[in-house]
Order: C-alpha cells, then sequence, then structure tokens
C-alpha cells in the first residue's frame, strides 16, 4: 500500500528546478493504492469513490506505449 499525499504550488510551478521563487502547500486530501498478487492475467482497477464501477484489463493484450 502505498500514499502520495496532496500537493499544489500557488505560485512558481516548474521553476523550483530553475533556481525560480515557489510556494508549495500540502492539501488534506492525497491518493492512496494498494495492490496484491492474484492469479491470471487480469488487473483490476477500482475506487473507493465508485466501489460499482470496477474495470478489468487483459495484462496479456497490454502494450506499453513508445
Amino acid at each position: 500500500m502505498w500514499l502520495a499525499p496532496g500537493r499544489a504550488n500557488l505560485m512558481g510551478e516548474h521553476t523550483d528546478y530553475n533556481d525560480g521563487f515557489v510556494l508549495p502547500f500540502a492539501l488534506g486530501q492525497g491518493v492512496t493504492a494498494a495492490a496484491a498478487r492474484r492469479p491470471g492475467r487480469r488487473l483490476t482497477v477500482c475506487s473507493r469513490q465508485e466501489p460499482g464501477d470496477a474495470v478489468e484489463v487483459n495484462w496479456t493484450a497490454w502494450r506499453p506505449a513508445g
């Protein structure tokens, strides 16, 4: 399980790596992801916000872009 806390930049988007001024702040929201092994070659993606809308993907047919 992983948690990525929310963050926003009030000013300075994409300037921090160019030695510019930034004003980031934390948000109360975040993203949590969990993964577990299962038999077969299917990937199931679901959301706690939309629990009835799970999506199944055939992993064998998946090809990375590029």
